[in-house]
């Protein structure tokens, strides 16, 4: 190997730094990751051991809220029982007015809960037991319909003379009527509740499985065992497989309710305990320790695993993900490589690339001074294209306008298109040389005087034009920056007149706002420029004055026909409302051009002609001739006496039409009446074909006609059929749906609609009494 050769391989082994360096970056992330999952681990072993002990008291708090509840429904059950008044005659053996039959009505009418098994009262004085369907003496009621397993009669019988207070026992077995058999928690209240006789006792059989199926529940979920004692501590309830509970554990429930460590039966438990206020109960949840850890264990297992897997995944990941950000370094490193760039001294990639950028800045800054000589030719580029239409976006306008030298002030440009005229006496003998110093005075001329108030850019359009492109200030008032532009612009003229011995023209667009507006300026310049034509050469021509005013104007054909309507009738004073209302919306509100309003003036004239030349035919007179009129009218100085002389016109043919007609509107009305009586039986006879018969509008026919009738054309109409109708009933021979189809109605319910509404009688009716049927 050569020395250059090994010089590369040297500067390549060199420059794999960053490799290294990239994949300790990932590594390190990782570590972090893993150090935080270790510490979230061990956090989340003490939350869940709070976790679980939270659960406990909570299940057992709610365990202690049903249980209450029930407890509350059987000593409600009890006081029924010992707090009755009718139950006191009873146990001192007063039948006289409350008897046992009556208590066993009772006793069946008691609310009885799904948890309460049964309940029956045994009377000391009869030595007899009552239920709500039987009564019968201890020893068959024992035998016969309820004993217990583990309990003998005579233990029985002693505990129903013995004094109870709201007394519960543990859960025992029950035989029921010699063939069932359930698990009941017997509660046993001495009636009186004083201590100085045991006259009753009130006995509730309460069904276990009831309770017990929420313990066992309990214990499915949690895995721990369940007590519950009665306010003496003696076991009431527990839950399967439960092992009797320790006496330690009783005497450490101190408090209301906690959760404490303990010891049962050589194992370590965490005994939850709740006690409630209201019964003295004890509510205990008995769990070993290897039960909550179990979980815990199991998770944190699982935990490390997945840590492990993660860890090796993650290393994986690094160094794939080093390998995919390091190739695009190694690959441009790479090709600065092939470049020659002996002197480009590096220790790694990003130095060497770094370098690299250094020199071909410098290189960027010879051949922006290259660039820079040739800019007044690139940016006349840029803006003919521009002003062309041709889009110059490469969406970064900023860079593009700063590497032409272009500097904006505001987003507001004008072009002006100035042409040299050949006729001035600077040319002689018209050659290119003398076009190209006549292009060169007018654009430095015009860039140091424009350049005061503007950005000024300039392009030579042709051979006699040049374009001035005005980037205006920002902020300034249209008419301020008109009056400076006219002041520029006569020193302007001046210096390229007087100096120079050039007749110049000026077209100027209107201002507009963006770059991307230039065609338009551009296009409204040279309509300026070429509108010279017509006014003539020289001066300067604004694009605003070809443009004021709207192009159009407001006549539409439903307006004309009303205007027709109130000349045909004579109607003046309607007729001279429409031309103020014409007048108003076009020349005040609208402020159509000029131009315009001649195109609308001759138009309105001909609607008049249209009138007086139907009026003159039918007289037999000669028309005016419209030349005459529309002369007379536009000849007019102001829109005021322009506006007066159409209505004196107006004024000429109402006058001719009350002339032929007489009276306004009798004529037409006269001859609908007549329409009307010829045309009844044509069902499609209406308002609306009536007006399209006589070319008017449906209102108009219809405020005519009232005015001189005052009745409404519908009406008229029925009222001609109704007329009608009575001649065709005087004869026999017509029935109703021929006299219907005569009248123009679809069947015969359009002639008993029509005498209903105007005789209140149907039309048999009124044949009768006529006597024609």
């Amino acid at each position: 190997m050569n020395k250059s050769g090994k010089e590369l391989h040297s500067r390549r082994k060199s420059l794999r730094k960053v490799f290294l360096l990239l994949l300790a970056s990932y590594i390190s992330l990782l570590l972090v990751a893993m150090i935080s999952s270790i510490i979230y681990y061990q956090r989340v072993e003490s939350n869940m051991l709070d976790s679980a002990k939270r659960t406990s008291m909570t299940m057992l708090e709610q365990l202690k809220i049903d249980m209450d509840n029930k407890i509350e429904y059987v000593n409600k059950l009890s006081n029924s029982l010992v707090f009755n008044q009718k139950m006191d005659m009873l146990v001192r053996d007063n039948q006289t007015v409350y008897t046992y039959e009556d208590l066993m009505k009772d006793m069946m009418g008691f609310t009885k809960s799904d948890f309460i098994y049964d309940y029956y009262v045994y009377f000391a004085n009869s030595d007899e037991i009552v239920t709500s369907t039987i009564k019968i003496d201890p020893k068959h009621f024992y035998d016969n319909v309820y004993n217990y397993e583990d309990v003998q009669y005579e233990k029985w019988y002693s505990m129903l003379h013995e004094y109870h207070f709201r007394k519960y026992m543990s859960a025992t077995r029950l035989n029921a009527y010699g063939s069932q058999t359930q698990s009941v928690i017997t509660f046993m209240q001495t009636i009186p509740i004083h201590r100085s006789s045991t006259m009753a006792q009130a006995i509730i059989l309460i069904d276990e499985s009831k309770i017990k199926a929420v313990i066992d529940k309990m214990n499915w979920a949690s895995g721990a065992h369940i007590y519950v004692l009665n306010k003496d501590s003696e076991t009431i309830l527990t839950s399967k497989n439960a092992p009797v509970i320790s006496d330690d554990i009783k005497h450490a429930m101190n408090t209301t309710s906690g959760v404490v460590d303990h010891e049962q039966n050589s194992e370590n438990v965490i005994v939850s305990f709740q006690i409630s206020d209201d019964t003295g109960w004890k509510y205990i949840m008995v769990t070993p320790k290897s039960k909550f850890f179990s979980q815990i264990n199991r998770i944190k297992v699982n935990g490390y695993i997945i840590l492990i897997i993660c860890t090796l995944i993650g290393s994986v990941l690094a160094y794939i993900y080093t390998y995919k950000n390091y190739r695009p370094i190694k690959e441009i490193s790479n090709i600065i490589g092939h470049e020659d760039n002996s002197n480009i001294q590096s220790n790694n990639e990003f130095e060497h690339i770094r370098s690299f950028i250094i020199q071909t800045l410098e290189k960027k800054k010879e051949l922006k001074d290259i660039i820079n000589v040739q800019a007044p030719i690139m940016r006349s580029s840029y803006f003919t294209k521009l002003m062309k239409g041709y889009p110059c976006s490469t969406g970064n306008e900023k860079d593009s306008l700063g590497f032409l030298g272009i500097e904006l002030q505001s987003d507001g440009f004008m072009v002006i298109i100035t042409e040299i005229s050949d006729r001035c006496g600077f040319f002689k003998d018209h050659t290119e040389e003398e076009w190209m110093l006549g292009r060169f005075i007018l654009m430095n001329v015009g860039e140091e005087l424009f350049n005061n108030e503007y950005r000024c850019y300039f392009v030579e359009i042709d051979h006699c034009r040049v374009a001035f492109i005005l980037n205006l200030q920002q902020d300034r008032d249209g008419i301020n920056q008109k009056n400076e532009f006219e002041q520029i612009y006569t020193i302007y003229n001046e210096v390229i007149e007087k100096k120079w011995g050039l007749s110049i023209t000026c077209g100027v667009s209107n201002q507009h706002t963006g770059m991307i507006q230039l065609r338009e300026c551009y296009d409204e310049a040279m309509k300026a420029l070429e509108y010279s034509t017509v006014k003539g050469k020289g001066g300067i021509i604004y694009f605003e004055e070809l443009s004021r005013g709207d192009s159009y104007y407001y006549y539409p054909i439903d307006i004309e026909i009303q205007m027709i309507n109130f000349l045909r009738s004579g109607d003046y004073e309607n007729a001279i409302q429409m031309v103020d209302m014409i007048i108003e919306v076009n020349f005040k509100s609208r402020r159509i051009s000029y131009e315009t309003g001649k195109c609308l003036i001759i138009e309105m004239i001909s609607t008049y002609m249209k009138v007086m030349n139907v009026i003159l035919a039918k007289s037999g007179e000669s028309t005016i001739p419209m030349d005459d009129m529309v002369k007379n009218v536009l000849g007019s100085s102001t829109i005021a006496e322009m506006s007066m002389k159409m209505k004196e016109i107006a004024d000429s043919i109402c006058k001719l039409v009350k002339k032929n007609q007489g009276t306004p509107g009798e004529k037409l009305v006269n001859e609908v009446i007549a329409y009307i009586r010829d045309n009844f039986s044509d069902n499609s006879l209406s308002l609306k074909s009536i007006a399209e018969r006589f070319n008017i509008t449906p209102q108009y026919v219809s405020t005519l006609f009232k005015k001189h009738t005052s009745e409404n054309i519908k009406d008229f109409i029925s009222q001609i059929r109704l007329e009608k109708a009575k001649e065709y009933l005087a004869d026999s021979s017509l029935t109703t749906s021929q006299i219907a189809e005569l009248l123009g109605y679809a069947d015969e319910k359009g002639v008993i609609r029509l005498f209903k509404k105007c005789e209140g009688i149907t039309p048999g009716s009124y044949r009768k009494s006529i006597g024609t049927e």
